[in-house]
């Protein structure tokens, strides 16, 4: 699933609130073109010109069967820290 072009969702991730038995991933509006293989999109030009950026597929096409995965860093994660350290 990925952002409309509405001022502020372009590239932004979000996540889904709520528990499900579907499994979901959220991407950025570039990852979702991407995805789809739709090639010449351009963030730059969301939402102002998003007319300029190549169509979408209309929502009742058939796609592609996609096997999706999305992994956890968390030694990245761990790398960074909010608090001061006492010398």
């Amino acid at each position: 699933m990925f952002n409309s072009a509405v001022e502020g969702n372009c590239e932004a991730s979000v996540s889904m609130l709520v528990e499900g038995g579907i499994p979901m991933m959220f991407v950025p509006r570039s990852s979702g073109f991407a995805i789809l293989g739709i090639e010449g999109y351009d963030p730059t030009l969301c939402p102002a010109s998003e007319g300029d950026n190549p169509p979408l597929p209309p929502a009742d096409s058939l796609g592609l069967l996609a096997k999706l995965g999305a992994a956890l860093m968390v030694g990245a994660i761990s790398m960074f820290s909010t608090t001061k350290r006492k010398r």
